[in-house]
């Protein structure tokens, strides 16, 4: 099961975090899995801060950093077609004169792998949020045509190899070293690919964790919003339910990035859908 977006241009589900995604002196990481069954340019995948779009060629990703001025990025050749599921993971530092990009697809049985991006613009003092826009933009007046199945995400203000605030591993803001994306991408990215939040960071469906200068999101759309929208996780830290708002997206019985029954995915002792 997932949650189907596009009935409307305003579908979307909304949510709240007490930290903010995407300001300046932040690392951020957000993933999902993600089935278009029509690609329209400018169809909003997620917002959180930033934003992560159906591109100009529609088989391409566009991921917007928005600020006072805004910086977008754009791939080339991720090769997205309708009626498949594909995992995205983006990757951005920010400082309040930079930001640093990374973009990761993957597919159910293909490991994600790191895509080329273009960048146009300059950003200067990126607007941060503490609301969450699944399947469609900010402004929430262009909805994902097609399903999702989860989102997870990161926010860190920590710097890097100084204790657990240190999350992602970036050790200067608005720099991503390949040795820091490298990391992230075996730590974090595929891991999340495997469905395997706990080896991540562990949050229960719904909710987000913050410890320290970190907070963990993990939204699992394969389950009622109603009742995701009351689970906790029991830990020391400050815990909170994040899903605030359901806008016309509905919970459909269809076949989902998770597991299938003959293991050919050379990382998963489960073969995913």
């Amino acid at each position: 099961m997932a949650f189907t977006f596009g009935a409307t241009t305003a579908t979307r589900i909304t949510g709240n975090v007490t930290g903010s995604f995407s300001a300046a002196n932040t690392d951020n990481l957000v993933c999902g899995w993600f089935y278009p069954t029509t690609l329209t340019a400018a169809r909003g995948y997620w917002s959180l801060g930033a934003t992560l779009s159906v591109a100009t060629t529609t088989s391409e990703l566009s991921f917007l950093v928005a600020g006072t001025t805004s910086q977008t990025y754009t791939t080339s050749g991720a090769g997205i077609a309708i009626n498949n599921w594909y995992f995205i993971a983006v990757l951005w530092s920010n400082t309040s004169l930079a930001t640093n990009v990374r973009i990761w697809l993957g597919t159910v049985d293909t490991a994600p792998i790191e895509l080329t991006l273009t960048p146009s613009g300059t950003l200067n003092t990126p607007t941060p949020s503490t609301s969450i826009v699944i399947g469609n933009t900010g402004a929430g007046t262009a909805a994902l045509q097609g399903s999702i199945d989860y989102i997870s995400g990161i926010v860190s203000t920590g710097a890097a190899l100084t204790g657990p605030t240190n999350i992602l591993g970036i050790s200067a803001h608005g720099v991503i070293t390949q040795e820091e994306a490298n990391y992230v991408l075996e730590r974090f990215v595929r891991p999340l690919w495997l469905n395997n939040h706990l080896t991540a960071w562990g949050p229960v469906p719904g909710s987000y964790v913050s410890a320290g200068t970190s907070i963990c999101i993990f939204i699992d759309l394969n389950i009622p919003l109603p009742v995701v929208k009351f689970i906790n996780y029991l830990n020391a830290n400050s815990i909170s339910p994040l899903i605030t708002t359901v806008a016309s997206a509905t919970l459909a019985q269809i076949r989902v990035g998770k597991y299938m029954e003959v293991p050919t995915n050379p990382y998963n002792p489960y073969k995913r859908h």
